[in-house]
């Protein structure tokens, strides 16, 4: 058995509790120093994560492939979607100009609903339609969200499973915990760690995720993305800590 570790203060270290009631593990090196340090627990019905702040790019490089940190569906970019340094909260982030940029990945098994996707996302101005695509399926068409856009003044949400439907809040151009819960009849729409709205959006499942532009129906982002997490079947618990973990690391008050 290993001894026990000890801070300077002479305290054991075993678990830290973290103020969201996450746990993190950590390690002292004999001078004290904090060598390693876990980050909060990912909830199980995470199956695909994308971060910015993994990726290990120069700013305004090209970001060409967004590894996914938790399955294998790596997303590559279909145009000139660059990455930013100290943008979204001081940290890094992808951006997508407003013209052809996006990533898309297809997963190795389709997702069915319910799932739910949730970004940090701060959209940067008008682009070059009147709507703002944010994310879709890889094939495009089965699943958006879409934030409408009336002379240059950004208006909310549309979004899509089969059915559309349409609410949320205004939107400025901070950053914002964004996400939607596709789940037929009990669809989601949430902005910064509130339910916004309630609604039918269909029943189509996801069997991939393209973030960005879709020139087949001339809908494109001029966005921001800090990060982006895909949920298989989470419960409100889930989505609820995905937020915060979301909010807190980002900056972003919910």
């Amino acid at each position: 058995m290993s001894p026990p570790i000890y801070r300077p203060d002479g305290t054991e270290v075993s678990e830290i509790v973290l103020p969201n009631g996450l746990t993190a593990g950590e390690v002292i090196d004999p001078d004290g120093n904090v060598v390693f340090e876990a980050g909060p627990d990912i909830p199980d019905s995470v199956v695909h994560r994308y971060d910015a702040t993994q990726l290990s790019l120069s700013d305004g490089d090209s970001a060409f492939t967004w590894p996914d940190l938790e399955g294998s569906a790596d997303l590559l970019a279909t145009g000139g979607a660059t990455y930013q340094t100290a943008t979204i909260g001081g940290n890094p982030s992808v951006l997508y100009d407003g013209t052809d940029d996006a990533h898309e990945g297809a997963f190795a098994s389709t997702i069915n609903q319910p799932n739910y996707i949730v970004g940090v996302i701060q959209v940067e101005g008008t682009g070059v339609n009147p709507a703002e695509r944010i994310w879709s399926s890889s094939d495009q068409n089965e699943l958006r969200q879409i934030m409408g856009v009336n002379s240059n003044e950004m208006l909310n949400f549309f979004v899509f499973a089969g059915n559309g439907a349409n609410g949320g809040p205004t939107y400025d151009n901070g950053a914002h915990i964004i996400g939607t819960e596709y789940d037929g009849v009990n669809s989601q729409f949430r902005y910064d760690g509130v339910q916004s709205f309630t609604a039918d959006i269909g029943v189509n499942d996801l069997p991939g995720i393209r973030l960005g532009s879709d020139p087949d129906d001339a809908t494109f982002g001029n966005f921001r993305a800090g990060e982006v997490w895909v949920m298989d079947s989470p419960s409100d618990s889930d989505i609820n800590a995905a937020e915060l973990q979301l909010a807190d690391k980002w900056g972003i008050e919910i």
